[in-house]
């Protein structure tokens, strides 16, 4: 590596070591009288998740924006939710049915973070004959508030590098069947569920976007937070006896069964209502991407030179791989180490080496699933020249 150069990644290394940030209420700017959070879905096909760690570069200028959505909060006034200032329209799904339940989330914006207290749920009735086969077989939902106990927070204040944190929560659904099938009518049902919620800031560095409005990429300095939720659902009857399991295996649902963990991966900078960008994981596969276009509408970039993508022409064959290894073909007219990074879906890296002429062979380990994985190539100045898609 030239002297120079060494010398200057010195510099860049002290210069964002110290330029690690912190997100406090001030740097939020959320309106609790009403706000709108203007979001772009982000195709999840091959979405990589993002590692932790200190001074990173999240890269995610080749991501494919399906389209738009605006998330209206709304100044709350509810005497179930007395410390609510906040409440966001939404929905859920009872036990996989196929109509959805409108609800109101009852939120806190204050010092202490974002909080959420409950939400406030609407009737529907919902058939069963999907599940049972008799199509006069019915469920609804007893309309009413269903307060968190307590509440969990999305984000508490101030938000550090390495803040870790866990908190427990549980809230009641009261549901009524009315299903022939099992000789039940008005058969009261009480679903209490018990959530785990930890948090764990794992890294902060540099997200790097394309701004759609100048196809250029712009860099935010974010933290990143990882929220993982579990639950786990107990079913009660009136009398407080536990629902037959009979009943709830034919909905798909059994006692106790813990959920499969979902983690949030959220994007933190300054001077947003909320998050910069959000993915959601579970099992290993992104189901949810999404950022807030207000980073590129706020003007919150800051220098792109020293990241900005500098792509050089480049080859990986045979891909699919063949026997653990492939060619790397890059067209690159001097004798620097590049650095090769191959990393799976849950954006783990597998196998990081450096490249230095201009075809190189790359072995992988013979213990490698097979898949979809994806590669990086970095010159010597940590720029990317080259990325994309490996299958094995």
């Amino acid at each position: 590596m030239k002297k120079f150069t060494f010398l200057f990644l010195l510099t860049i290394i002290s210069f964002s070591t110290q330029a690690q940030i912190t997100i406090n209420q001030v740097d939020m700017t959320l309106d609790v009288t009403g706000d709108t959070l203007f979001n772009a879905d982000i195709d999840t096909v091959g979405l990589v998740l993002p590692q932790g760690g200190a001074d990173m570069i999240w890269d995610y200028t080749s991501v494919t924006v399906s389209n738009s959505e605006s998330i209206i909060y709304e100044a709350a006034s509810n005497p179930g939710f007395p410390n609510s200032n906040m409440r966001l329209a939404s929905s859920y799904n009872l036990i996989g049915a196929p109509v959805a339940i409108p609800t109101h989330r009852y939120m806190t914006f204050d010092a202490q973070g974002l909080t959420f207290d409950g939400t406030e749920v609407f009737y529907v009735p919902i058939p069963l004959g999907s599940f049972t086969g008799n199509p006069v077989d019915s469920l609804f939902n007893l309309a009413g508030m269903r307060t968190e106990n307590p509440s969990w927070s999305y984000i508490s204040f101030p938000l550090n590098y390495s803040d870790v944190s866990t908190e427990n929560s549980s809230n009641e659904i009261n549901i009524v069947v009315d299903a022939p099938t099992f000789g039940l009518s008005n058969y009261a049902v009480t679903q209490r569920r018990f959530r785990t919620h930890t948090k764990n800031v794992t890294g902060w560095g540099k997200l790097v976007m394309t701004d759609p409005a100048t196809s250029m990429p712009d860099t935010i300095e974010v933290l990143l937070q990882e929220r993982t939720v579990t639950s786990i659902d107990t079913f009660y009857d009136a009398a407080g006896g536990l629902v037959p399991d009979a009943l709830l295996g034919v909905l798909g649902l059994a006692q106790g069964t813990p959920s499969i963990p979902t983690t949030y991966y959220y994007f933190y900078t300054k001077g947003l209502n909320q998050y910069a960008m959000v993915i959601g994981e579970s099992s290993g596969n992104a189901f949810l991407g999404e950022y807030n276009t207000e980073i590129f509408a706020n003007g919150l970039h800051v220098n792109t030179k020293a990241i900005q993508s500098v792509a050089v022409a480049h080859n990986i064959y045979p891909n699919p791989i063949q026997n653990h290894q492939f060619q790397l073909e890059l067209d690159k007219s001097n004798m620097e180490n590049w650095q090769l990074e191959i990393s799976n879906m849950l954006g783990q890296t597998i196998h990081q080496t450096f490249v230095t002429d201009n075809i190189s062979t790359v072995r992988l380990d013979d213990n490698l699933n097979s898949g979809q994985y994806f590669y990086t190539v970095k010159n010597e100045d940590g720029q990317i020249v080259a990325n994309g898609k490996l299958v094995w």
